[in-house]
């Protein structure tokens, strides 16, 4: 993955780990590059861990565009919703190691992963023990798993749906107003 984004596969399981050497915000590129990331993963491992760099998770959406082209806003807007929306319909389990601050989208992304993993264990630790359970995760059968996931998320996801497509008619409102 190009910018912020480094995937990495060791056995069956893809790390996704997010660097831009300062907060990690989200901007449109980001998410983009988030949602390509974890649609290959999605076929490529038995489990996926996501993470950002030591001391900070996800500051959240990107601030400048709030200030930019409210067309921007809105594309980025929806580009979370539904990078949140893919990861908690993801077929494959979820590990989210947060290495620290979550802040607003950041948080969200944490609530969308199947476990999450903090530096509630020691920092240095962090990412030996999400991949630790990764691979215990790895080890269930992939077809149950995916299958109990999505029946007990569904009326959540169908929810989340809903909610989007509501959020985007009026982030689009407000877009032109």
């Amino acid at each position: 993955m190009p910018g912020t984004i480094t995937y990495q596969q060791d056995g069956p399981v893809v790390s996704i780990i997010m660097d831009d050497g300062k907060a990690n915000v989200l901007g449109l590129a980001t998410l983009e590059d988030l949602t390509q990331a974890l649609r290959q993963a999605q076929s490529e491992a038995s489990t996926i861990v996501l993470t950002g760099r030591p001391g900070m998770f996800s500051g959240g959406f990107d601030l400048a565009v709030f200030k930019r082209d409210p067309a921007e806003l809105v594309q980025m807007l929806e580009a979370g919703a539904r990078l949140a929306e893919l990861l908690k319909s993801c077929p494959r389990p979820v590990v989210a190691a947060c290495t620290g601050h979550a802040i607003a989208m950041g948080a969200f992304l944490l609530l969308s992963a199947d476990l999450r993993i903090g530096v509630v264990v020691a920092p240095e630790l962090l990412m030996q023990e999400a991949q630790k359970q990764a691979e215990q995760l790895a080890g269930l059968p992939a077809n149950a798993f995916s299958a109990t996931k999505l029946r007990l998320e569904g009326p959540g996801l169908q929810a989340l749906r809903k909610a989007i497509e509501q959020d985007l008619q009026d982030w689009r409102r407000l877009a032109v107003s």
